[in-house]
This record gives C-alpha cells, sequence and structure tokens, in this order.
C-alpha cells in the first residue's frame, strides 16, 4: 500500500506487519481452502482433478509471495492444501488416500522450498550488512589516509618485516627517492640504499640547519 512507504520501520512495526500477515494469509486460505474442498465434493468427477489443480497453484503461488514472512507462508500452505488432505484421507477409497498422501508431500516440499528461500534472503542481508560494514571501515581508513597525507610530517607506515605500506609526498621529499620506488611492498632497506640524504648515526636522514630550524617548535 502506499502509505506503506512512508512508515517508519522499526521493530515495532515489524512485528506488527508480519502478525497482521500471518492473519491475514490464514483466514484467506483457510476460507479458500475449506470452500474448495466443500464444493470439491459435488463437482463432476471430470472437474474434481482440476479443483485440486487450482487448490496447488494457489498454495504454490501464495507461499511464493511470502517467503520473507516464513509464519504466513506455512499458515497458508496447511490450510489451503489440508482440507483436501483431510477430505482425502478420511474418504476410504484407496486412489483418494494416495491424493492425500501426495497432498501431505505436497505441503512439506513447499514448506520445506519456503525455509530454505527465506535462509537465502537471510544471507543476502547479511552479505549485504557486511559490505555496508567493510564499506564504512573502508571510507574512515581512507579518510584517516588523507589526513595523514595532508599532514606537513612525512610519514610512512612499514610491516613487521619493513616493508612499506603506507607513505605520503613529505616522505619521498625528505629522503629525495622517487615516487615509483615508494611502492606497497618497497623494502626499508632498498628505499634508504637509493636514498639521496644523507643518513645520521641513528639510521635517519640527517637534516639540514634550515630544515632542523623548521621543524623546531616555537
Amino acid at each position: 500500500l502506499p502509505h506503506f512507504s512512508r512508515l517508519h520501520v522499526n521493530v515495532h512495526n515489524v512485528r506488527t506487519l508480519t502478525a497482521a500477515a500471518v492473519a491475514w494469509k490464514g483466514i484467506s486460505a483457510g476460507l479458500w481452502g475449506g470452500l474448495a474442498a466443500f464444493s470439491y465434493l459435488y463437482l463432476p468427477e471430470n472437474l474434481q482433478f482440476f479443483a485440486a489443480i487450482a487448490v496447488a497453484a494457489m498454495a504454490v503461488g501464495g507461499t511464493s509471495t511470502l517467503t520473507a514472512i516464513p509464519a504466513a507462508a506455512n499458515l497458508f500452505a496447511v490450510l489451503s492444501i489440508g482440507p483436501f488432505i483431510v477430505l482425502w484421507l478420511t474418504s476410504g477409497d484407496r486412489a483418494n488416500v494416495t491424493l492425500g498422501l501426495l497432498a501431505m508431500l505436497l505441503c512439506a516440499v513447499i514448506i520445506g522450498t519456503g525455509r530454505i528461500a527465506y535462509r537465502q534472503i537471510l544471507a543476502v542481508l547479511q552479505a549485504d550488512r557486511s559490505r555496508q560494514q567493510l564499506s564504512a571501515e573502508f571510507e574512515a581508513a581512507r579518510q584517516e589516509w588523507l589526513a595523514l597525507s595532508d599532514t606537513a610530517d612525512a610519514f610512512a607506515l612499514f610491516d613487521r618485516d619493513s616493508r612499506l605500506l603506507l607513505s605520503n609526498d613529505r616522505f619521498g621529499h625528505l629522503l629525495q627517492v622517487s615516487k615509483e620506488l615508494l611502492q606497497r611492498g618497497t623494502p626499508l632497506a632498498k628505499i634508504m640504499a637509493a636514498s639521496r640524504k644523507p643518513l645520521a648515526a641513528d639510521g635517519l636522514p640527517e637534516l639540514s640547519a634550515r630544515q632542523a630550524e623548521g621543524d623546531r617548535p616555537d
């Protein structure tokens, strides 16, 4: 319905709509199944088979549209096919008993298929939620990296094997190495060997007097 699109979705609303769907489908399936079974008794024998087929088609179609609400789907299948199952199993006729057993099997298959489809829906929703979470984490990391890239300080991050993970432009300028060298996975030793900046005793690049003065706090 149009006004459902403006409905604020929360737990209470979901429960209310679920309960309404279960109740509505239960009533409609009970009426449909009961009236169809009652009419079946008075139909000519050559039309009874078509009535049963119509009920089966209605049950399959009705439950397929209710995959997201398993309780309503299961209730619709049971109440629409159930009257025919009772009718056939209590008829005493071997052929009708066979039809009743087949109808029970059909009902079980419909319910089982609906459960599988419902699990698939949950899996898709879970995957989408995970994707959104990863996307949010990636965006947060991206914003953090952009903040680090814009800083005036030289910055580089290496893994436990001393291979480059991240660096900003200031780091390349400080070591006087090309951007091509500062690729992910480049060993620190290779970067330092290619640096045109003399190294101090601690292995870090020496700063000129001007650079040292510029880095000194006010």
